[in-house]
């Protein structure tokens, strides 16, 4: 019986394991995609938001780039062949400082193109002058106003391009200016205030800017692809430990589970994505501490079935011994006394009851009393005679007529 009752705690100990473990995986994969949910609302709320000061934003640089293009002076200042000249640069930076274009922002470059050569105003920087100069082949053919995102020696810029305008209005343009807003901090924190989130800039696969922290910029994967999903970072602190010093992190079963949900976005190049990031370590923070409760109330029980299977008593530990002595004081041995220790609490109650009688027997035994014969009815024996009801029928009083 001692040993079933061990077998049954230990069936029972590795059923309230398993459905334990079932609870927190099931709980936890629940609980990352309510994550995921929230941080992809926060995310499509903060793209809603970006989407119309992005257009307002580039519209504007457009009608900068148109006014500052429409000058025909600019052109005028080319040489025979149609290159840009200093003179010609120095105009368009003038004309550019005197433009009143609210909502366009101050452009961080300027540049003049035209038949294959290039002249680039730049601040803070030397002007320079290129007969030919590959970079700027991302400007295309001699065409109407338009934006585009392009890398300039390392830098990504919102280029807003317009045609150059000529001295004779029925000539067809013969180059383009081209307004270059960088893409840096400043751009990436404009974009944050604007969409109440972190904002991340990758060009050539590379972090250019970043408004998160150090220790998630460098976990941010620079490989994101546009209109993909992204998860990095990893979840820190005490709230995420599930006893110290063991290398043990919660939330269990949560496969994924990073500090950060991201979603990168087209800038209007192949090469340049916006990624917009909310820190999600929270949300995971209530499932560790719910994983937390379970865990212990889960091994508190366990650790009690293991215990009890291991050292715990059986209700009816030491009971066979009784009956056996119990057996021979019935045949007539009143030296014998049952052992009171290493007893469940109702058995040695048992034991000491019959100590106090076998001692009064001893004590009050008449010497004329001869000993129980051996060969008589063991106790067992006797209480199934007790129980069968032809000796209750015998015992029964009987009842006058």
């Amino acid at each position: 019986m001692a040993d079933m009752s061990r077998i049954k705690l230990l069936i029972v100990a590795a059923v309230i394991g398993g459905a334990g473990w079932s609870y927190l995986t099931n709980g936890a994969q629940r609980g990352t995609a309510q994550v995921r949910a929230d941080a992809d609302r926060q995310l499509n709320a903060a793209k809603a938001a970006l989407a119309p000061d992005i257009e307002h934003a580039e519209a504007a640089q457009l009608a900068a780039a148109k006014a500052v293009a429409s000058d025909p002076v600019i052109t005028q200042a080319f040489d025979d062949q149609n290159h840009p000249t200093a003179a010609a640069l120095e105009m368009a930076v003038s004309s550019l400082g005197k433009l009143q274009q609210p909502g366009a922002g101050k452009p961080d470059l300027l540049v003049l193109v035209s038949h294959g050569a290039a002249a680039r105003y730049r601040v803070g920087s030397s002007n320079r002058f290129d007969k030919t100069d590959a970079a700027f082949n991302a400007l295309g053919p001699v065409a109407g106003p338009h934006a585009l995102v392009a890398t300039i020696e390392g830098t990504p810029y919102q280029l807003a391009v317009a045609p150059l305008a000529m001295a004779d209005p029925s000539a067809p343009p013969v180059g383009q200016l081209a307004l270059g807003y960088a893409l840096g901090e400043d751009f990436a924190r404009r974009l944050a205030a604007t969409s109440g989130v972190d904002v991340s800039l990758i060009s050539g696969h590379k972090v250019v800017a970043t408004t998160l922290p150090p220790v998630e910029a460098h976990a941010l994967p620079a490989s994101a692809r546009p209109g993909a999903s992204v998860d990095f970072g990893t979840l820190g602190g005490e709230a995420f430990g599930l006893v110290p010093n063991l290398p043990v992190r919660l939330p269990l079963g949560s496969a994924g589970a990073a500090a950060n949900h991201a979603v990168a976005l087209p800038l209007g190049g192949p090469d340049v994505v916006a990624v917009l990031s909310v820190r999600v370590s929270r949300g995971y923070e209530q499932l560790a501490g719910d994983q937390k409760l379970v865990i212990a109330w889960l091994a508190g029980i366990i650790a009690l079935c293991l215990i009890l299977a291991a050292f715990g008593s059986n209700p009816a530990k030491g009971l066979p011994q009784i009956a056996a002595i119990a057996d021979k004081i019935a045949q007539g041995d009143l030296t014998l006394r049952a052992p009171t220790e290493k007893l469940s609490p109702g058995v040695r109650r048992i034991a000491v009851a019959l100590n106090a009688i076998v001692a009064q027997a001893a004590a009050h035994r008449s010497a004329s009393t001869p000993p129980k014969p051996a060969g008589q009815p063991s106790v067992d024996a006797l209480l199934q005679q007790a129980a069968s009801p032809e000796a209750a029928a015998a015992a029964a009083p009987e009842v006058a007529p």
